[in-house]
């Protein structure tokens, strides 16, 4: 006969496993919930990312078919294509040309680069009866009459959604057109396809998880750069005359470099910005510009003057009345201008390097004085000032906020370091010292308190370091300074995620606020190719430096473009497209 237990035996015996059973089974239940919760979110957030990209596959699969309807000749759109602006202005001006078929025929040529590399995500249906407007109207006196025009995807158009490829901008129709659009518009240009961007544009790499990767038009192993990577990769693919980007540390710039296009970064505070989307719009001592990007010098200028005009600041009543300065631009006064081919931090390759010198003995040939110049400290200062400023500042927390519900690209990523425990970034900067210094600088400036008062002293810092930077120029005597743009030909697209830090050269002149141009002036030959192969002429002493070789380290990168920056003083932004206009009159270098 079996003992009898009392109650309170029961009770003793039986508490332990049942509380493990009740632990046990709340955290399956809670492992449970937070996994159906992630399931769904991610189901949700597919669902409207897959709406978003259906709903740009049908604005061109639209134009597409208008095509079919209306079709045209090869030999007419190849005629069509190969003019410059000025012969394109000409002929649309004097009625030679039909706006409608100039438009057609570069849809057709967005469409068939964008089946390559993907540089387009969206067209704009509406520009097929702006050009019908043209058309029928009797006034073709505008400077830009009927000229299509490309636009990064982060300037607001209306009606459309402007994502920078993050899914929090989804489904947010635009109100009005960007200020720049505007103006552009009322000179006769028409809007006609939205070009691809990285996400949060925090990036040199052209990818985001709404629109995917667009490759470089030249090779498509290799990145257009970014974050007018579209832009640059439509221009340089020849289906797109002009375009406008925007550049906050080389992204009109460095796209251009890489996809063989021109580009300018005005002086920040010369035109309007209001339209144009940033993930950071409050770190303003730091600020993105709108720059024009086109296929040659001449574009930029053109481009320039309509920018200059009157109808930008009064759409922007606080914009400098700034027309555009065309002394500065035709004068023949002898120049004195600085160059450098190394800014202290990765070690530029040897045919980024041949391209400043054949710049400087251009411009030596053309009666200009060029003198040695060196950016004062830079080294030690990119890191505090640009990137702490740019991407630590506030700990990541923007950044962090904006793609917090959304997929992750690996271009974003060194950006959220910053969002890191503070003794977890100085470990990791430690551990990469001795193989990646200039890493390593960048991730110990992520690191910053995030308040107001280290914000105070960087903004202090920065303004000293213009001084002085202004003070070194001065001391020269310059005019000018020719430079690399980037330390490589275009990167492979993967390893392009990894070079952040490579971008010093342009960010330079964010960080100053001096006018900057890139334009290409030679190409990846295959003695380049044999010259970054010789330990005499290079050695990648870091991983960095070895992805900066393998840019243009074998045949397959033979044709890559290589191009120089040009920077003036502020404000001087048609001296800097004078010189820019000059290198590329002697150096013959054409996309075309």
């Amino acid at each position: 006969m079996l003992p009898i237990m009392s109650s309170m035996e029961i009770s003793s015996s039986v508490c332990p496993l049942d509380w493990q059973w009740k632990i046990g089974a709340a955290v399956t239940v809670s492992l449970a919930t937070m996994a159906a919760q992630r399931y769904w979110c991610n189901r949700k957030l597919n669902r409207k990312l897959e709406n978003k990209r259906e709903q740009c596959r049908k604005s061109l699969r639209q134009i597409e078919q208008e095509l079919e309807e209306r079709n045209m000749s090869t030999t007419d759109r190849d005629a069509i294509l190969s003019l410059p602006l000025a012969g394109l202005q000409g002929k649309l001006q004097s009625g030679e040309l039909r706006v409608e078929d100039v438009l057609r025929a570069y849809q057709h040529k967005a469409l068939e680069l964008n089946a390559r590399i993907n540089c387009v995500v969206e067209s704009v249906p509406e520009a097929q009866e702006q050009a019908a407007s043209c058309d029928r109207s009797g006034d073709r006196t505008r400077l830009l009459h009927g000229v299509p025009l490309s636009l990064k995807e982060n300037l607001s158009l209306q009606g459309y959604d402007t994502t920078a490829g993050m899914q929090i901008n989804v489904g947010v129709p635009c109100e009005e057109d960007a200020v720049v659009v505007k103006v552009f518009k009322r000179h006769g240009a028409i809007p006609f396809v939205r070009t691809n961007i990285p996400q949060a544009m925090l990036s040199y790499t052209c990818s985001n998880p709404i629109f995917g990767v667009t490759l470089n038009p030249h090779n498509t192993d290799h990145c257009p750069g970014g974050s007018s990577g579209g832009e640059g990769a439509i221009l340089g693919g020849g289906a797109s005359i002009i375009g406008l980007g925007t550049d906050v540390g080389g992204s009109v710039r460095i796209p251009a470099a890489f996809c063989g296009a021109c580009a300018l970064k005005p002086t920040l505070g010369r035109f309007s910005k209001i339209g144009s989307y940033s993930v950071n719009k409050g770190k303003t001592i730091v600020s993105g510009v709108v720059g024009p990007m086109a296929r040659d010098v001449d574009s930029l200028v053109v481009m320039t003057r309509v920018m200059a005009s009157p109808d930008m600041w009064e759409l922007d009543p606080a914009l400098p009345p700034l027309p555009f300065q065309e002394q500065l631009l035709t004068s023949s006064h002898k120049l004195r201008i600085g160059y450098y081919t190394w800014d202290g931090n990765l070690h530029p390759v040897p045919v980024v390097c041949r391209a400043v010198r054949e710049a400087k003995a251009a411009l030596e040939a053309l009666g200009h004085t060029v003198v040695e110049f060196h950016p004062p400290d830079y080294a030690e200062v990119y890191g505090d000032l640009y990137v702490g400023t740019m991407i630590g500042a506030d700990q990541g927390r923007t950044l962090g906020t904006a793609v917090k519900d959304d997929y992750k690209d690996v271009g974003i990523r060194i950006a959220s370091l910053s969002s890191l425990p503070r003794w977890l970034i100085s470990l990791l900067a430690k551990i990469v010292q001795i193989k990646e210094p200039v890493l390593s600088r960048a991730m110990l400036h992520m690191k910053k308190e995030g308040s107001a008062f280290s914000w105070f002293q960087q903004a202090a810092e920065i303004l000293n370091y213009r001084r002085r930077f202004v003070k070194e120029w001065k001391r020269l005597e310059l005019d000018a300074v020719i430079c690399p743009v980037f330390p490589c030909p275009a990167p492979k697209t993967a390893h392009v995620g990894f070079l952040t830090t490579a971008g010093s050269g342009s960010c330079l002149y964010n960080l100053v606020n001096f006018p900057a141009g890139a334009l290409p002036v030679t190409k990846v030959t295959p003695q380049d190719v044999a010259d970054v192969n010789n330990p005499k002429l290079y050695q990648a002493k870091t991983r960095l430096e070895t992805f900066l070789k393998n840019s243009c380290d074998t045949e397959q990168s033979v044709g890559l473009p290589v191009a120089v920056q040009c920077v003036t003083l502020p404000f001087k932004e048609e001296l800097c497209l004078r010189l820019m206009r000059e290198l590329e009159t002697a150096l013959g270098y054409s996309s075309l």
